[in-house]
């Protein structure tokens, strides 16, 4: 895909209707341990993928976020995208919600990030287990329905795993 001077780390991909490839992940400039950004790219017509941007924002994906990691993409027939992934306040205490950004223009811009409703539950502890962050959370199919399911953890108080759906609407 391309070397990048930074620390990259859990892409995703995803074929939308007409066969173009998209690729998400997570970059750190500082390494590992350091803050994240989501970066996209496609793969171009020519042949190799396009030069990657960053696509979170972590001021516009919640107000005390200090990264995101993570991603989950996922492509319909109209070749609208969707990515959502995991937002941190702080990178040792683990996730605390779910942030999103779409595209309707197959990768070519995307909407400001925002935070997925209801995903970010205090009482409800972090997001959940180490395991979980790599699971598949996303879905949409070819006519823009979309499911994101995810999981909370309150250590020896509770857990939970809740799904939420929504359509793409024009």
């Amino acid at each position: 895909v391309g070397a990048g001077r930074g620390y990259s780390d859990a892409p995703k991909l995803a074929f939308d209707a007409r066969g173009t490839l998209h690729l998400v992940y997570a970059e750190s400039a500082g390494g590992p341990f350091a803050r994240y950004h989501i970066r996209y790219s496609r793969w171009l017509e020519g042949g190799g993928f396009g030069a990657a941007r960053a696509i979170s924002s972590s001021s516009a994906s919640a107000g005390d976020a200090t990264g995101a990691g993570y991603p989950a993409l996922a492509a319909d027939a109209h070749g609208r995208l969707c990515v959502i992934w995991e937002v941190f306040a702080d990178r040792e205490a683990g996730p605390f919600g779910l942030a999103f950004t779409v595209s309707d223009d197959a990768g070519d811009s995307f909407t400001p990030p925002a935070m997925v409703p209801n995903s970010r539950d205090p009482a409800a502890g972090g997001n959940g287990s180490q395991q979980g962050l790599l699971m598949e959370k996303l879905a949409m199919n070819a006519a823009g329905a979309i499911a994101i399911v995810n999981s909370s953890l309150q250590p020896r108080q509770r857990s939970r795993v809740w799904l939420m759906r929504a359509q793409w609407r024009r």
